[in-house]
């Protein structure tokens, strides 16, 4: 079989285009039906999202609404942050179908567990931020309030954009070990180059712990942690990507191995078309 075979042929921009845009309506379709769904259970969303804060809130504080639309904004918010996470999965294989056609025939079959994979360290992400990151940092910055005799009444809709991009900050963050594998095994991010940079990562990691996190020693290894394992796990996405890749060349009888990766022979080729127009 020839390796050329595996790869898509060359497709001119406008059809990526078309392309980019089916994929972003199936992704705001799935959006918009979770969030429609979630309506249902929004009181409960929002309680869930308050919890974190509410737990650390003196007695006698509470949220409060600066408008009159407050409220009602929040429990949309709740749901639409609510249809996000449950549409996810969507989500993220439209965007990996996407690239698919750089990744190549073989690439595209792997997309289903790529894009399963995405959306369960999306989830990761945000769960350890709420549940490890968001409680310290609420109980620091209303003992700080505390101390300076100011009295702590939140705005829902305030806290709600915190606490959301917070939630989708670490969810994208945890993406670093399958984008680094991904890159790895396009041969654009070399292994050995990782494996050098581990003391340099560990260094970094406790000190992005220090600065986001009060000044306790239990806090900042909670939060330190999860990103040296997120470092490991990169390095060990990487060789079983390699792995997995070197098993399938090797199931190719007579296929000669690529002289670019497949992701960079797309880029060109849309870089072509584009300056081509």
């Amino acid at each position: 079989m020839n390796s050329e075979k595996l790869k898509d042929p060359p497709r001119p921009i406008k059809d990526h285009l078309r392309e980019l845009r089916r994929r972003i309506i199936i992704s705001v379709s799935a959006l918009l039906l979770a969030g429609a769904a979630s309506l249902f259970f929004s009181d409960r969303i929002l309680e869930l999202l308050m919890a974190p804060l509410a737990r650390a809130l003196p007695a006698g504080s509470s949220f409060i609404a600066l408008g009159p639309m407050d409220a009602w904004f929040a429990q949309m918010k709740a749901a639409l942050a609510a249809g996000a996470f449950a549409s996810s999965p969507v989500i993220f294989y439209q965007a990996w179908a996407f690239a698919a056609p750089a990744i190549g025939k073989k690439g595209r079959k792997k997309i289903a567990f790529v894009a399963a994979l995405s959306a369960a360290l999306f989830a990761a992400g945000a769960l350890a931020c709420y549940g490890l990151l968001l409680p310290y940092a609420f109980e620091y910055f209303v003992a700080v309030g505390a101390a300076s005799n100011v009295a702590m009444m939140p705005g829902i809709n305030g806290y709600l954009g915190f606490i959301l991009t917070a939630l989708v900050a670490f969810g994208l963050v945890f993406q670093v070990p399958l984008v680094t594998a991904l890159l790895a095994t396009w041969e654009i991010v070399p292994i050995e180059k990782l494996r050098k940079m581990r003391k340099y990562v560990i260094v970094a990691a406790f000190i992005l712990a220090a600065i986001a996190t009060p000044p306790d020693a239990i806090s900042q290894i909670a939060v330190a942690i999860p990103l040296l394992v997120l470092y490991e796990l990169s390095i060990l996405s990487v060789r079983i990507f390699r792995r997995s890749a070197s098993d399938d060349q090797a199931k190719s009888v007579g296929s000669p191995p690529s002289s670019s990766p497949p992701l960079l022979e797309s880029s060109v080729q849309i870089k072509r078309e584009i300056e081509g127009v």
